[in-house]
């Protein structure tokens, strides 16, 4: 048993399901209730995003209570005194929870591979110039590369804008950034470890923004495209970019592409006209990935 994205496992007397107004008030933060009996035992809380044990349901789901605790999810027993104040507490709670659990996995992941990443993909080079070229940057802009790993645009942004202009490299795991400073990456442009979903800039700071391969590791991608409006000029672009395709990518993992994809046009659209962008042309073929956007 494993939860997926947004869920939160309810605890009923007798699982029943939760009622409209808990349900609703979870939804209202983005969280989506998985009602559960008070004696069901799951194999493991991967997946979800915390735990609510109703009231009635206290001393059966005392195994479940222990258990959320020692994975660290949030946790709400609800009571006759339990209110929408609690459930946005609790909901604020999961929201960093999450972000922290995918932020340590991502570095986890990356860290142990910074050092020869570029070198797993020697021909990609080409397909980030065209990526560069479709943010149609101008000399002094201000160029933001999100996720920039181990820097490879960072001399193509800097060719862009010149020398009056400003470019910057964020990534979320720190071995990147220094692998990117050890390849002289810092000669074009500042390097910063940072959360694309918390930026250290001010608003509108930055022209354009080139985002390879970022979207499919955000655990919260309506988050993160919203700061990065916040950060970006009205009329800015922003290029979400991979140097090949998703039939090729789910190909390397041995599937086929899922229409639940967020990079799917039908998924994509819509979460960017919520999060202050408009999708103006996607490409989607083996030898690229490219959703261009204009911020509104």
């Amino acid at each position: 048993m494993g939860g997926s994205a947004g869920e939160v496992l309810v605890v009923r007397q007798g699982g029943d399901d939760p009622s409209p107004g808990l349900a609703a008030a979870l939804r209202a933060h983005g969280l989506q209730a998985c009602p559960v009996s008070a004696g069901d035992r799951p194999a493991d809380l991967n997946g979800y995003r915390g735990l609510v044990v109703a009231a009635g349901a206290e001393g059966a789901a005392s195994h479940l209570w222990e258990q959320a605790g020692a994975a660290g999810l949030p946790r709400l027993r609800l009571s006759g005194t339990a209110g929408p104040q609690d459930v946005a507490a609790f909901a604020r709670s999961a929201a960093c929870s999450a972000a922290y659990r995918s932020a340590r996995g991502t570095r986890e992941f990356f860290a142990p591979r910074a050092a020869s990443w570029e070198e797993k993909f020697p021909d990609d080079g080409p397909a980030f110039a065209e990526a560069v070229g479709e943010l149609a940057l101008t000399p002094g802009a201000t160029a933001l590369d999100a996720g920039c790993g181990t820097g490879r645009a960072l001399p193509l942004l800097r060719a862009a804008v010149g020398a009056e202009g400003h470019v910057i490299g964020v990534d979320l795991t720190p071995e990147m950034v220094r692998s990117a400073l050890a390849r002289g990456r810092g000669a074009h442009g500042r390097l910063l470890v940072a959360d694309v979903a918390r930026l250290p800039l001010p608003g509108a700071a930055v022209d354009a923004v080139l985002a390879a391969g970022l979207i499919s590791h955000l655990p919260d991608p309506a988050a993160a495209l919203t700061e990065l409006a916040r950060v970006t000029v009205t009329g800015g672009r922003l290029a979400l970019f991979h140097p090949v395709g998703r039939t090729i990518l789910a190909a390397r993992h041995g599937r086929a592409p899922s229409p639940a994809d967020l990079r799917a046009e039908h998924n994509l659209r819509p979460l960017l006209d919520r999060t202050g962008w408009t999708l103006t042309a996607f490409h989607d073929t083996d030898d690229r990935y490219l959703g261009l956007t204009v911020r509104r």
